[in-house]
């Protein structure tokens, strides 16, 4: 809902792309078992998944108008993304309205 809302219609491919990277990450560490040295591409997934949750939490900061920085976003994604995704989702559930709409391609 977070990614539709801020996104509009494209928000679809945030949701769908950040599966991908989480499905990659767990399928690298699997295939470990398999392929030697291939956990290190999923924890490259694993980043880029955190790197990208970070940058929709700054995205939603901007359009909600909320203090902070994109630093603290990426750290806090980094270490505690559950945490994260959920702020974001009750974020866009309970406070309806932007304070500075995002734009929209």
């Amino acid at each position: 809902e977070t990614n539709v809302r801020l996104f509009g219609s494209s928000g679809w491919l945030h949701t769908f792309g950040l599966f991908a990277l989480f499905s990659g990450w767990i399928g690298c560490l699997i295939g470990e078992v398999f392929t030697p040295y291939v956990s290190f591409i999923g924890w490259m997934l694993f980043t880029a998944f955190c790197v990208w949750i970070g940058v929709i939490r700054t995205h939603a900061r901007r359009a909600w108008d909320v203090y902070g920085f994109g630093l603290e976003d990426l750290f806090a994604s980094l270490v505690m993304w559950p945490f994260v995704t959920s702020q974001l989702a009750l974020q866009s559930k309970y406070v309806r309205d932007f304070v500075n709409a995002p734009r929209r391609p």
